[in-house]
């Protein structure tokens, strides 16, 4: 079967949201609930590879990914309805209906539901989980290689605003180192901690090979 994926290759035509396929341009909210859904929103990035010789997709420790989901969401004190089972059934569920023959980026995600008043969201709240899937072509960079700076600012730490927690609100450091390296003329920004040390990218690990071994800051 072929693709589905829309024409303009930023989306495809159905998405998984609370335990349903549901059509792209349905799965809206009010504009009310975004900032507030963004503050306490967790989520996962995953990757599925084309195998060309095998003809199907594979998708890149899914189960891992979804552990650390259902991770972040008991850390962010976030209602998680789904376990991981069934949230990589749904994961499997969406990628097939949408027939990508093509590189693609999945992201499951858990936020508050509803138009809510209360920036700071109480741990009962209810939830909704969506997984969004889109065509994720390699970039550029990882064929040329890139230019990286050291950023001015410091990877948060356990003692500010947790990292072991996958959320968009920690994005928001990324997001302006991001923009600081692209102003000053680099492709991508990288972290030191509060020691001083290496340690990750804005939106991706840092690795090396030692003596025919990857290694990683711990």
């Amino acid at each position: 079967m072929p693709s589905i994926a829309t024409p303009d290759g930023n989306h495809a035509e159905v998405l998984w949201r609370n335990g349903e396929l549901v059509p792209w341009r349905e799965a809206t909210t009010h504009v009310r609930s975004v900032g507030h859904a963004s503050v306490s929103a967790v989520f996962e990035g995953v990757r599925a590879y084309w195998g060309p010789r095998d003809r199907q997709l594979f998708v890149f420790r899914l189960t891992e990914h979804l552990d650390r989901l259902v991770e972040s969401a008991r850390l962010a004190r976030l209602h998680m309805s789904w376990t991981t089972p069934e949230l990589a059934e749904a994961v499997l569920t969406v990628l097939r209906a949408n027939g990508y023959r093509a590189d693609t980026y999945i992201r499951p995600w858990t936020f508050v539901a509803g138009v809510v008043s209360e920036l700071l969201s109480p741990a009962d709240a209810p939830t909704e989980t969506v997984i969004d899937t889109w065509p994720s072509p390699p970039a550029p960079t990882e064929v040329t290689g890139a230019r990286v700076a050291t950023s001015s600012w410091r990877r948060i730490s356990d003692q500010q605003m947790s990292p072991r927690i996958k959320a968009f609100a920690n994005y928001h450091q990324a997001r302006i180192a991001a923009a600081e390296a692209r102003q000053a003329g680099y492709d991508l920004p990288l972290f030191l901690n509060e020691r001083g040390h290496v340690s990750e990218g804005s939106g991706a690990c840092i690795a090396l090979v030692r003596r025919g071994r990857m290694v990683t800051p711990p």
